[in-house]
């Protein structure tokens, strides 16, 4: 849980689905702050809010579809491009 600023213990864990169809149960829930890398030498603070915890899993995981049906980002996948972009279109970060 070191990458949460704060965390709550939830008082019924809750199933949570995997991309391939795996269920894992959530024993938390609070914020993340990520450092986004946008360009050369240039970080950007993000907030995550209502992240859950799930012990079982040794990696972090992100949810695109969870963030864009909140209407937050927008995730642009083209080929090998990966990209996000805010509403207004403008690309903030990049995968590598």
């Amino acid at each position: 849980m070191n990458a949460f600023t704060d965390c709550v213990k939830l008082k019924r864990p809750q199933e949570k689905s995997l991309g391939h169809g795996h269920i894992v149960k959530a024993t938390g829930k609070g914020r993340v702050l990520l450092n986004i890398a946008i360009g050369h030498n240039q970080i950007q603070r993000c907030e995550l809010k209502d992240v859950v915890f799930v012990q079982a899993l040794s990696y972090n995981l992100f949810s695109v579809s969870k963030i864009t049906k909140a209407g937050k980002i927008i995730v642009v996948v083209i080929s090998s491009e990966r990209a996000i972009m805010d509403r207004n279109q403008r690309i903030f970060a990049r995968a590598i």
